[in-house]
């Protein structure tokens, strides 16, 4: 996949904080609230495709919004949804179990879209640097404030599936969801509330 330096039509607004202030997690939760927006912040590292709305065909990109958003009510997500929320430890063992055939059969089905040329392409990417409800925090000044733009990426947890959103830019590096799957944004929440227990787990053990 291509990376161009700069996104043609994509004007950033020149850095005035250090590329360390604006990774950091203080940084986007001041960022978030001076729009409006008050949520939890979790660093993360994983690479988002992204291209201005504008610039892609809507019939195309509706349809693949619509099969990735399928996966996420596939009976294997479903059951591990449900047996996530019982929060039964007998479950334990039913959920590695389920995860691992997830992880297998997610793995087949990315390969399978890639080679069938079912994943449209976007022509740029960055990486993500954090999450937040609702918002996704990148490493880098690359979005037009009030643009909005298609996006696609795959979280690192057990389910391991492509997501795709609809955004809006409202600050050079942080895009706000504006419409997702509701399976997705479950998931998407929940990876968000495990990441910070984790947080504080480990700075109990420091």
């Amino acid at each position: 996949m291509k990376q161009p330096k700069q996104a043609i039509g994509q004007e950033t607004t020149p850095s005035t904080h250090s590329m360390t202030e604006s990774n950091s997690k203080q940084y986007f939760i001041k960022a978030t609230q001076s729009v409006g927006i008050q949520t939890r912040i979790v660093p993360c590292v994983l690479e988002l495709e992204y291209a201005p709305l504008k610039s892609l065909s809507q019939d195309i990109i509706s349809k693949e919004y619509q099969i990735l958003g399928e996966q996420g009510n596939d009976i294997i997500s479903q059951a591990m949804h449900f047996l996530n929320k019982e929060g039964d430890s007998s479950n334990a063992m039913i959920i590695e179990l389920l995860s691992q055939i997830y992880q297998k059969v997610a793995k087949i089905e990315r390969i399978v879209m890639k080679e069938s040329s079912q994943l449209i392409t976007l022509d740029f990417h960055t990486s993500v640097a954090a999450f937040g409800h609702g918002v996704i925090c990148c490493e880098k000044e690359c979005f037009r404030v009030g643009e909005e733009y298609y996006a696609r990426f795959v979280l690192p947890n057990v389910l391991q599936r492509t997501i795709a959103v609809y955004t809006q830019a409202i600050t050079p590096q942080i895009i706000k969801i504006t419409s997702a799957h509701s399976s997705d944004m479950r998931v998407l929440d929940n990876y968000i509330v495990v990441k910070e227990m984790e947080q504080l787990r480990e700075q109990k053990t420091k």
